[in-house]
């Protein structure tokens, strides 16, 4: 017989309850029908909800065109969410756009590179710029070749109605592009395993998925049992117990060694005398230069027509390996790592733990991806720790801006091609690798 176990899906989520679906009607709100193993509603359209009424304001001053003269500024920074764009006249709910820590521009084509999402963003922008030009023209009647006001649409010289373009554009954007590359790319996440079980014998092989979760949450370090049971002449998975796998204690902390260069202490002292006949002008100077002390005596002895002096000078050099160590390092060694380091010390598991909490705690994928530019920008990290920071976040085009900034603050350089699994798409690989290669 053999037995293999395959995992479907990687996200721990709690599973929903299940749908009675008779009691589901036409009012029903989602709200109240999709719950987890706790009752909590897995449904939340703030987001959502946030993101729509930035587009709708938006689309509310792009139209303004065909009564009057826009500015293009305003449309883009609008698009970006900068400088407190929203005003009461374009959305009710102005003040906590302004609020919100990301943009419609910013959620442009997430699923892309980071390349390609800003030719993306361009065009947006350029198409916004060419829409504000049109209302210059709102009192004008369009015609063959001549911008202007078509019934009740703003066209260009061409008939084509920019503001129509840009509405259709964004929804592609920042709704389908999330929807159908990002979403439904990952799937809806589950804690299940399909387990194949194939016998020797003429007995029928059984495939059938399996979940491992306690409570309806899943847990890790956990055995789980299952019976093989006889239902209706056909085998089946029935699951029997869950245990604590025991754990094995953590092996020798690795040493912090410390490394010094002591430089010899090199001394030189210079004695000058100078003899002649006594009397005549005298004076004395003294200075110190540098911790070095030096003092003159002058004997002016032509003055009194005596005999010239005559001047002997000894040099001694003296060395020293005392003295202050020169240039100390901190050296960690990685446990089975024999490549390239980039940085000295990692960041400690527990700190990193209560870092890593603080990002997931974050609602928006911007304010995780500041938070953790934050963390790795003031510490050395492993490449598994900025992978783990990288999975928080939902959009490709963030992980990548990520995995860029934290190559400079990378203790196992050797290890960083492991990021590349927290992409979904060739050309963040690709682009990531072409960074590391120059930088």
């Amino acid at each position: 017989m053999s037995v293999s176990c395959q995992k479907n899906d990687d996200t721990s989520i709690q599973l929903r309850t299940k749908i009675d679906v008779s009691k589901i009607t036409t009012s029903t709100p989602y709200t109240s029908t999709f719950l987890d193993a706790a009752s909590n509603s897995t449904v939340d359209f703030s987001l959502g909800n946030t993101k729509l009424e930035m587009f709708k304001g938006l689309n509310s001053y792009i139209n303004l065109n065909k009564t009057q003269a826009i500015s293009a500024d305003v449309s883009k920074n609008l698009y970006a969410n900068s400088g407190n764009p929203f005003t009461p006249d374009i959305s009710s709910n102005f003040a906590s756009l302004n609020a919100v820590s990301f943009s419609l521009k910013a959620i442009s084509a997430t699923s892309f590179s980071t390349t390609d999402a800003n030719l993306v963003r361009q065009k947006i922008e350029a198409d916004l710029i060419t829409n504000a030009a049109l209302g210059n023209a709102y009192s004008v009647t369009a015609s063959n070749g001549v911008a202007g006001k078509l019934g009740t649409y703003m066209v260009n010289a061409k008939g084509i109605e920019v503001a129509q373009v840009i509405q259709k554009g964004l929804i592609g954007a920042f709704q389908i592009d999330y929807i159908n590359n990002v979403l439904l790319n990952v799937g809806l996440n589950a804690p299940n395993y399909q387990v194949k079980i194939i016998f020797d014998s003429k007995t029928p092989d059984i495939d059938q998925n399996v979940y491992l979760v306690d409570g309806g949450v899943e847990t890790s370090n956990t055995e789980y049992s299952y019976a093989i049971k006889n239902v209706k002449g056909k085998n089946k998975l029935r699951f029997k117990s869950i245990a604590p796998i025991p754990q094995i204690a953590d092996p020798t902390p690795v040493v912090n060694q410390n490394t010094y260069t002591y430089t010899p202490v090199e001394r030189t002292t210079i004695v000058t005398s100078t003899t002649g006949p006594a009397g005549g002008n005298s004076a004395n100077f003294g200075m110190n230069v540098n911790g070095i002390n030096m003092s003159v005596n002058v004997n002016d002895m032509g003055l009194n027509g005596g005999a010239p002096m005559a001047t002997s000078t000894t040099t001694t050099t003296t060395y020293s390996n005392g003295g202050s160590p020169v240039n100390p390092t901190n050296v960690y060694v990685l446990p089975g790592y024999n490549g390239i380091y980039g940085c000295p010390y990692p960041m400690s598991p527990a700190d990193f733990e209560s870092a890593k909490a603080s990002v997931k705690a974050k609602s928006f994928d911007d304010s995780k991806l500041t938070m953790s530019k934050q963390i790795i920008g003031s510490n050395c990290m492993l490449s598994s720790q900025i992978k783990e920071l990288m999975l928080l976040l939902s959009f490709e085009s963030n992980r990548l801006d990520l995995a860029k900034f934290s190559w400079h603050h990378n203790l196992d350089r050797g290890n960083y091609f492991k990021l590349n699994d927290a992409f979904t798409f060739e050309s963040s690989i690709v682009e990531l690798n072409q960074y590391t290669q120059t930088h």
